[in-house]
């Protein structure tokens, strides 16, 4: 026996200590685990830094299917405390020779690391070598081991274990898998660092690594040395109540907690030899012999509290050897109880993480041989191998817990949980908690939840009344931190109820709470008292009623004082007495469907009072002598799925509770049908009528009607749906343009289902009157209006006005009728073009639509982008000429948002397209990209404000381009955007400002001011010639522009007049207006001409240079905005002839 040490570091950093059983007092609750002694925090978990190796073959070896490692920490190594303790040293195996070879390792082996990565050829040639000689390691400078152990496993693992002569207690292991991963380590006993190997595939290389010796040798940390492994208890089992070997092992009770689960946690007792495991390098790399147990009669307890720890999980708790060998090998793992230690210390027992499902380090070890601490070991281990870390706090790895007001002491599982009436997982809730890790969360990863047992909704909740007396007794679960029963309890007298819930067993986690709620969910009653972890509740003299008893986890007061409900779950048992149901009364209200589907009969009724469930009958005549029964249930819906279709049931319903059952209610017929089958032919009429096109198709099997569509195109995607036809299979189109081909097809369908479409046929309908021509729209002319005009048609009597914001008619709506030929379309909205399309009808039919025109509606007020759809190439706006020289001009607004594209069809002949770009309200730039057909891009121009103008040679006639503007920087930036295809036969076609204006030499002389500003004409003049000179300012904005034209020149040689013609009007330029300077209000697109004539006086005989300047136009309160306009001066000589 070991004597209690005097150190009191010791006891927040030593190990599984265990003191007399008169050393504490007795617990204030009744006792999880009444212990006989108390533990100091020891065991550091060991990390499986093999992977987890899981397979599905059975058997103790069985081949591994994949690994699971956990990876370390990179950390600076620090130095260790070398001070020795000789009566700690006797204690443990390591010795004062591991302690002194701290030093010895820290000088030497871990700074030989050569390389953090090695090829993994080398591990692999040191795995697969048949040598048992010495072998030099990969990634150190200089350092060789021996090998003391190799092992193929029958799944095809190979094994190794190393001793190094140069570093006495230094060892080593290497492991590969049959996939190729390969993993390993170096340990030294009593040091704080280990180096560990690991591949994370079948490819890639060898990582060499440090971490800290706890994250992978379960090791007590002492500040004079490092302790091997989880401490014994103090005092081990009387040998009184040890048994030999041989009659323990023959009398093991076989015990299962859960024989239909898929996941195995094995508990040997009976010994073990172990070979080809990472722990054979502990023991030379011979295998280890592990005597059984021992006290055979303490097994039943052990298994039970590991059984509380583990029973709200999909996992079978057994001592029977043949159901861990036939379970595979991925879903199972050992926890080897022996007192066999002497090959690694004195330990109480010890894991690696993460290590449920390996092939070769399957088990872990527990050596303590008395009943609480082979169990709190088992269950701590187990932990480990789920991959459970330490829960300690600020001064200790092991959190030994604490004690409520009330006496209830509590600690956490993977603490230290000697001498606690309560021991639960946790996820560090407790003041100061060093490590957060969900146990219940990370142990799901390997075994999964069981399945909930009881709703935890008021409308799912189950009602329980077993005996005539209202008595009611359930075993149920609380499988999760969250985890309500509900039990529904229904009476139809007033009465009292009585419940009890305990926890099946004295060792489980539970701490149990009840509370009793009425049909409105107002609480009634509830228990969950702080000196007792089961609850019972009584309520009296409650009225009749719907009664809800929910039955929950409970926790003690805070997680610093006591504990929450986060751990708190297992197996309880409900008792209980209460008020019974009245009588079961017959269910009225019963409804079944007739033909709404092709899969079931819908049978329904009203909830009767006091039935606890109901039978269904039915019966293929009306009466009850034929009926049978096809279901019993507890709600009042019934899907009969085995009705024969198409033909008539008669069903009956009943209630029962308890008591009994109530007669039959009366019937109710209902059926199921077939689904409808598509018609296998359809023809359409082509041409025979100027009325209609004739559709007819043939009969589909079970159907109740067709539904009638019509495409343009021969495909069912996008078709419209003209009408719904009940059981006839011929159908007249009335609406479809006369002359266009349209494809027709139908979809039978029936109550309950919808069939595949028909075959396609194609058919049209021919004109009954000739197609309008000469339409025409205006273009912006008319605020808020598009007038629209025609030639009349003969024999028509009204004509139908389309409108649409593509060339494709059936993309249009028709928005009127008219009986003239002409019409005023005032809903269009402002700036926006539209394609109009114009439809004779009268007695005789209709004719084919117009060719579309495009119209705009003058604006009202100014206003965001019109084109907010064409944000992307395929919604891009078309637009082409449409009105004499002037073609389009677009403003849009907020373009970093709103990318516009707009489309330009190009003529048949080759050309340019001649494109302005006006971009205000900002300097930020704006990009101009232009896209060929198939999208791709041909060039990108910018401009920061003013005006851009760009001239396009266009390659190929006939097709369209594209113009996206774009911004990166510019945010609600104003543009407008003009364009002109131009022919290359025109002659002194030009860009600039006149955009759209063709000059040529026959007009004189031209001049342009490129900042739109002052402009000057000058020419030298000789009597006796005459100089007519034209000053055209027009407004291309889309704004009402002040014009302001004038014009100077001296008269004391010549005689100069000046005429003004605006509006249609000419009149003459009076000094008033010269002086003032007065202005033309032009309206977009609008003109004003200056004319000034000059002749020379009979007596200027000297040549002279006159000047002709004109102003240009400006758009009060808005700066820079001369650009907006077009101006441009055109002079024109003409010789005077002799009289």
């Amino acid at each position: 026996m070991v004597q209690l040490p005097s150190d009191p570091d010791l006891f927040e950093l030593g190990g599984f200590l265990n003191f007399s059983s008169n050393f504490f007092p007795p617990p204030m609750k009744v006792a999880r685990r009444p212990l006989y002694g108390f533990v100091v925090p020891g065991c550091i978990l060991i990390l499986l830094i093999l992977g987890k190796i899981g397979m599905q073959q059975a058997g103790p070896v069985s081949p591994p299917t994949s690994s699971k490692p956990k990876v370390a920490e990179q950390i600076e190594l620090t130095t260790n405390d070398q001070s020795s303790d000789s009566n700690r040293n006797a204690e443990s195996p390591q010795g004062v020779a591991a302690e002194n070879n701290v030093a010895m390792l820290e000088a030497t082996v871990l700074p030989l690391i050569s390389q953090a990565t090695t090829p993994r050829a080398h591990y692999s040639a040191i795995l697969e070598a048949e040598t048992e000689g010495s072998i030099p390691f990969p990634s150190f400078e200089a350092l060789t081991g021996v090998v003391s152990m190799s092992h193929q496993h029958p799944d095809g693992t190979l094994v190794k274990t190393f001793d190094f002569p140069d570093f006495p207690g230094t060892t080593g292991y290497l492991e590969k898998s049959p996939q190729g991963i390969i993993t390993g380590h170096i340990v030294t006993k009593g040091q704080r660092e280990a180096i560990q190997f690991s591949s994370p595939d079948a490819i890639s290389d060898v990582k060499t690594e440090k971490l800290p010796i706890d994250h992978l040798m379960c090791a007590r940390i002492d500040p004079k040395q490092i302790l091997g492994g989880l401490a014994m208890a103090i005092e081990e089992a009387p040998e009184s109540e040890q048994q030999p070997a041989e009659a323990a092992s023959s009398s093991i009770p076989l015990l299962e907690s859960n024989p239909d689960a898929t996941n195995v946690i094995y508990l040997d007792f009976d010994g073990e030899t172990v070979s080809g495991s990472s722990w054979n390098q502990y023991n030379d790399g011979k295998p280890i012999v592990a005597e059984p147990f021992g006290n055979t009669s303490l097994i039943p307890a052990i298994w039970e509290i590991v059984v509380q720890d583990y029973n709200i999980f999909d996992v079978n708790v057994t001592t029977d050897r043949s159901v861990f060998d036939n379970t595979p090998t991925s879903q199972r793992c050992m926890a080897i109880f022996t007192p066999s230690k002497s090959w690694y210390g004195n330990s109480g027992g010890v894991a690696y993480t993460s290590s449920f499902g390996s092939s070769s380090n399957y088990m872990c070890w527990v050596f303590n041989t008395d009943r609480d601490g082979a169990s709190q070991a088992a269950t701590h281990e187990v932990g480990h191998q789920m991959g459970l870390n330490h829960d300690g706090d600020n001064n200790s790895a092991y959190y030994s817990g604490h004690t409520h007001s009330s006496g209830t002491s509590w600690a956490p599982i993977m603490g230290l949980g000697y001498n606690r009436n309560m021991v639960q997982f946790s996820k560090g809730e407790y003041k100061n908690a060093n490590e957060k890790q969900d146990d219940l969360a990370v142990i799901a990863r390997d075994l999964s939840y069981r399945a909930d047992d009881f709703s935890s909704t008021v409308a799912n909740s189950v009602t329980h009344e077993t005996s005539e007396t209202g008595t009611t007794d359930i075993i149920g679960m609380i499988g999760r931190s969250n985890d309500v029963d509900i039990f529904r309890f229904p009476t139809s007298k007033t009465g009292t109820f009585r419940f009890q819930v305990e926890r099946t067993s004295s060792y489980s986690n539970l701490d149990l709470s009840l509370t009793l709620a009425d049909q409105n969910g107002q609480y009634v009653a509830g228990s969950a008292p702080t000196n007792s972890f089961n609850a019972s509740l009584t309520a009296s003299n409650l009225p009749p009623g719907e009664y809800f008893l929910y039955v929950t986890n409970s926790g003690l007061g805070t997680a610093d004082t006591g504990y929450t409900t986060y751990g708190s779950t297992g197996e309880y048992h409900l008792t209980g007495t209460h008020p019974t149901a009245g009588e079961a009364t017959t269910p009225t209200g019963l409804t079944a469907t007739d033909g709404t589907s092709t899969e079931h009969v819908k049978v329904t009724w009203n909830a009767s009072a006091n039935a606890v469930g109901y039978e269904l009958y039915r019966a293929a005549y009306n009466s009850t002598l034929s009926a049978s029964k096809i279901a019993d249930l507890t709600g009042t819906e019934y899907l009969d799925t085995s009705a024969s279709a198409n033909r008539t049931y008669y069903f009956f319903v009943r209630s029962y509770n308890f008591l009994g059952e109530s007669d039959l209610s009366g019937s109710e017929s209902g059926f199921r049908v077939s689904p409808a089958e598509a018609p296998d032919s359809l023809s359409a009429s082509d041409g025979q009528s100027s009325l209609y096109t004739n559709i007819n198709w043939s009969s589909g099997a079970y159907a109740a009607g067709y539904y009638v569509y019509r495409n343009t195109i021969q495909s069912t995607s996008g078709a419209t749906l003209l009408g719904y036809i009940d059981g006839d299979t011929t159908y007249r189109d009335d609406s479809a343009f006369a002359n266009f081909t349209y494809y027709y097809f139908v979809q039978a369908v029936n109550d309950a289902s919808t069939a595949d479409y028909s075959p396609i046929d194609s058919g049209f309908r021919k004109a009954g009157l000739s197609t309008p021509t000469g339409v025409t729209a205006s273009q912006g002319t008319i605020e808020g209006t598009v007038a629209l005009q025609w030639n009349s048609v003969s024999g028509a009597g009204h004509y139908s006005i389309y409108r649409g914001t593509s060339a494709n008619i059936h993309s249009a709506l028709e928005i009127a009728e008219t009986m003239t030929n002409s019409y005023f379309d005032d809903s269009a909205a402002f700036n926006t073009a539209y394609y109009y399309f114009i439809v004779a009808e009268g007695s005789s039919g209709d004719s084919s639509p117009s060719n579309g025109v495009i119209g705009m509606a003058g604006s009202r007020t100014p206003g965001d982008d019109a084109y907010e759809a064409n944000d992307r190439i395929g919604a891009a706006y078309s637009l082409s000429e449409v009105e004499g020289w002037w073609l389009s001009n677009f403003r849009g607004q907020g373009i970093l948002a709103d990318p516009d594209w707009f489309s330009i069809p190009a003529p048949a002949e080759a050309g340019r397209v001649d494109i302005l770009l006006e971009v205000t309200g900002g300097s930020s730039e704006i990009d101009l990209t232009i896209h060929d057909q198939s999208g791709a891009e041909i060039t990108t121009v910018s401009t920061s404000g003013g005006i851009l103008p760009y001239q396009f040679h266009y390659p190929t006639a006939g097709e369209t381009y594209f113009l996206h503007l774009s911004s990166q920087d510019g945010s609600k930036l104003r543009y407008n955007l003009l364009w002109r295809f131009i022919g290359e036969n025109e002659e002194g076609g030009r860009i600039d400002l006149t955009i759209g204006d063709t000059l040529t030499r026959q007009f004189g002389t031209f001049l342009q001011d490129p900042y739109g500003r002052r402009q000057k004409l000058r020419e030298k003049v000789k009597r006796p010639k005459k100089i007519r000179a034209f000053s055209i300012s027009r407004n291309e904005g889309t704004e009402k522009s002040n014009v302001r034209s004038y014009g100077t020149g001296g008269n004391r040689f010549f005689k100069v007049r000046y005429f003004n013609t605006h509006a249609g009007a000419k009149s003459n330029v009076t000094a008033a207006m010269k002086s003032s300077r007065s202005g033309n209000a032009l309206s977009p697109f609008q003109s004003a001409l200056l004319e000034v004539k000059i002749k020379p006086k009979r007596r200027a005989l000297t040549r002279k240079r006159k000047f002709i300047p004109q102003m240009s136009s400006h758009i009060p309160g808005v700066s820079n905005s001369s650009d907006t306009a077009t101006i441009f001066i055109k002079a024109k000589g003409k010789r005077k002839r002799r009289r």
